[in-house]
C-alpha cells in the first residue's frame, strides 16, 4: 500500500490514466502561472519560496516533500526517499546549484522538469508501486542500465543496447523480463513527458534531442513485444 505522504488522495486523482496525466499538466500550469513572473526579478527566486508556491498549488496538503538547491549533485533530480522497509515516505526536488543562491532564468527549465516528475508521481501512485516488484539489488541493476545506456547523450548503437540488455535479462523468468522492460519503458516515457512539458514553459530543446529518447523507446517497446510473444508460447494462459 502506498502511504498518503507520497500521493494525492484517491478522491482527488481517481479516473483514467489520461485524466491523471491531464491533472498533472494542469497543476504544472497553475504552478508556472504563479512562479514565472517571479523570475523577472533581478535577484531571482528563493528555493523556499518556490517550495511554498508548489505547496499552495496542490489540491490536498497531504504530500511530504522538499524543494531545495544542492551544488554537490551531478544534475537536478526528483528523488523518492524510503524507510528501512522500503516504503516511500517523502520526495526531494533538487535543483543543482549553491544552497545560498536564488533560482534564476537559467534554472527555469530544470525546475519545471523536476516539478513535472513530482506531479506525475503524486497523481499516479502506480508509478511508485511498480518498483515494489523488484528487490533493492534488482532495482539498482535496472536503473544502472538505464543511467548508462538510456539516460545518456553518448552514442549507443542498437547492437550495443541489445547486447547489454540481454545481459540484464539473462536467466530471468518471463515475468521478470516483462517487469524490467516495462520499468525501462516507463522511465523513458516519463523523461519524454518531463522534457515536453518543461519545454512549453522554458524552452531548452537541445538537451532533449541529444538523448534520442524516441529511438530508445521504440527499441525497448519492440523488446517488450518480443518477450511477450515468447512468454505466450510458453504459457498462453498467463499473458
Amino acid at each position: 500500500m502506498i502511504p498518503g505522504s507520497v500521493k494525492l488522495p484517491y478522491s482527488v486523482i481517481k479516473g483514467s490514466a489520461a485524466s491523471r496525466y491531464d491533472q498533472a499538466v494542469n497543476l504544472l500550469r497553475r504552478y508556472s502561472d504563479v512562479v514565472l513572473p517571479k523570475f523577472s526579478r533581478r535577484r531571482g527566486v528563493k528555493p523556499t519560496e518556490l517550495e511554498v508556491d508548489l505547496w499552495k498549488t496542490l489540491p490536498a496538503k497531504t504530500v511530504n516533500f522538499r524543494l531545495f538547491r544542492d551544488k554537490k549533485v551531478g544534475c537536478s533530480s526528483t528523488d523518492t526517499l524510503y524507510n528501512g522497509r522500503r516504503v516511500p515516505t517523502k520526495f526531494e526536488i533538487v535543483i543543482k546549484g549553491s544552497p545560498k543562491q536564488n533560482c534564476t532564468e537559467k534554472d527555469k527549465n530544470s525546475l519545471f522538469h523536476e516539478v513535472w516528475h513530482f506531479l506525475e508521481f503524486i497523481t499516479s501512485p502506480k508509478i511508485i508501486a511498480r518498483t515494489f516488484s523488484f528487490t533493492d539489488n534488482a532495482y539498482k541493476k535496472v536503473m544502472s542500465f538505464y543511467d548508462k545506456f538510456i539516460y545518456t547523450d553518448c552514442a549507443r548503437s542498437p547492437e550495443v543496447l541489445k547486447k547489454n540488455l540481454d545481459k540484464l535479462l539473462m536467466r530471468k523468468r518471463p515475468l521478470e523480463k516483462v517487469n524490467i522492460l516495462q520499468e525501462l519503458r516507463y522511465e523513458i516515457l516519463s523523461e519524454i513527458n518531463a522534457y515536453s512539458n518543461a519545454e512549453k514553459l522554458a524552452p531548452e530543446r537541445e538537451a532533449y534531442l541529444r538523448f534520442r529518447f524516441e529511438e530508445k523507446l521504440e527499441f525497448i517497446t519492440n523488446e517488450l513485444k518480443r518477450v511477450f510473444r515468447e512468454a505466450r508460447k510458453m504459457d498462453p494462459s498467463s499473458y
